[in-house]
């Protein structure tokens, strides 16, 4: 497929996907293809941002519901291994891009502390889904690991919430 972008109020192009990537275009360049009706950032073009992250290594995760009506088909001349929808990510969607070489924080030491202070059960379950980040990670399950760190992101600041709101009410009823 051949793509035209706008650099400095001029179009340009065609180009393939492996000129652009290899050109390193700015993710809010304008891009058209056939089948576009508007100019879109380059990073809402499903085929082009795929190939942008595989070039940087990273793994590119796209939400299922996104792709569901797609068939997925090796796309234009990109490399074999590059598969990408034949259609563009709907509205509402992003592509996710995560490193998988690293793995993500797990938090820790904040849920720990939360749980100690704050002596909820988010904070246990703060220190629950800390845990087993890294398992997950050495697992090779990166996507859960992901998923889990966001988790205990959430349940401790969730934990830090609630513990502020409660502190107050404790001292009160402590005094009667």
């Amino acid at each position: 497929m051949n793509y035209w972008i706008i650099v400095n109020n001029a179009e340009l192009g065609p180009y393939t996907v492996e000129q652009l990537v290899e050109m390193d275009i700015d993710p809010l360049t304008p891009v058209w293809h056939e089948g576009l009706s508007d100019w879109l950032p380059a990073r809402e073009v499903a085929a082009i941002e795929m190939a942008r992250q595989a070039a940087h290594s990273v793994n590119v995760v796209v939400e299922p519901e996104a792709v569901k009506a797609c068939e997925v088909t090796a796309c234009g001349e990109a490399p074999a291994a590059l598969l990408a929808p034949a259609c563009d990510i709907p509205q509402g969607y992003v592509v996710v891009a995560r490193d998988t070489t690293k793995c993500p924080p797990d938090y820790m030491v904040a849920a720990v502390i939360t749980a100690l202070v704050c002596f909820l059960p988010s904070g246990i379950l703060s220190v629950i889904f800390a845990n087993k980040v890294k398992k997950a990670f050495k697992a090779g399950d990166v996507e859960k690991a992901h998923r889990l760190s966001e988790r205990t992101a959430l349940f401790v600041c969730l934990t830090v919430t609630l513990g502020l709101i409660w502190w107050p009410f404790s001292m009160v009823l402590a005094m009667f």
